[in-house]
């Protein structure tokens, strides 16, 4: 194992240690403030809903001779879709919140 494979190896393990640390800490202050965990919760249940509608409303048809299956073309539409509403939602946030500027 030369150096290069070393370094790769080594970045990896960090990015794995700091995903892991990450994830540890999220859930331990999740447990330890009920409170702020249902905001979280919502959040991630919102976000839950939104991938669901996506992959709902997402076709499954693959156009022409390709070598995708109709599940493949399926998970990206879904995929798609889910940027897409999520764009839209940003963007209706920032214009909210512009215009909610605007009264004050």
């Amino acid at each position: 194992m030369d150096f290069i494979d070393f370094g790769l190896w080594l970045t990896f393990s960090l990015i794995v240690f700091g995903g892991a640390s990450a994830l540890f800490f999220s859930l331990l202050n999740i447990f330890s403030n009920p409170k702020q965990a249902k905001g979280v919760i919502f959040s991630l249940v919102g976000m839950g809903l939104i991938v669901l509608i996506a992959f709902l409303i997402a076709d499954g048809s693959v156009l022409g001779e390709t070598n995708v299956s109709s599940e493949t073309a399926k998970k990206v539409g879904a995929g798609l879709i889910t940027l897409y509403l999520l764009m839209l939602g940003a963007i209706g946030t920032i214009i909210g919140s512009e215009i909610a500027k605007l009264f004050k």
